[in-house]
């Protein structure tokens, strides 16, 4: 069983707004480390990024570690308030510039061009790609799995 762990996104409103959404991106920074599968921790090297590619874990700027299984209490930047519990599904590197079809469908908008026309700040930004599974809204959830 994990703890709930509180994660701040500037765009958590985004999970109110887009029903279908079943991802949620976090900045990579090069002080990040992640681990694949198998494999031991390895610092992030944005020079080496592989789009697409899956972790089993990330260790975000060494100070906190989200990996599948983790339960979420995802805050707003602007209120600090819940927006939404959820289940991490799994996490995967993220080239925003590589971002496909159904890529940008599971963040929640229509198309890429759908996903640019709002993120244009985002262009040729390294990202982490956290699927999730949504448990409620307001109230904690269960932590059973």
């Amino acid at each position: 069983m994990s703890d709930v762990k509180e994660v701040v996104l500037a765009n958590a409103e985004e999970l109110l707004t887009r029903p279908h959404k079943t991802a949620i991106l976090n900045g990579a920074t090069r002080r990040d480390r992640y681990r694949e599968p198998g494999s031991e921790w390895q610092q992030a090297d944005m020079a080496r990024w592989q789009h697409g590619a899956v972790v089993e874990a990330v260790n975000h700027f060494g100070r906190h570690i989200t990996q599948a299984g983790d339960v979420l209490a995802i805050m707003s930047f602007d209120t600090m308030r819940i927006v939404q519990h959820a289940r991490v599904r799994r996490i995967m590197m993220c080239s925003v510039d590589a971002l496909t079809e159904s890529e940008a469908i599971s963040l929640g908008y229509e198309s890429v061009a759908d996903f640019q026309a709002h993120h244009s700040e985002l262009h040729g930004r390294h990202m982490w790609m956290v699927y999730i599974q949504r448990l409620n809204t307001g109230e904690p959830p269960a932590l059973t799995q």
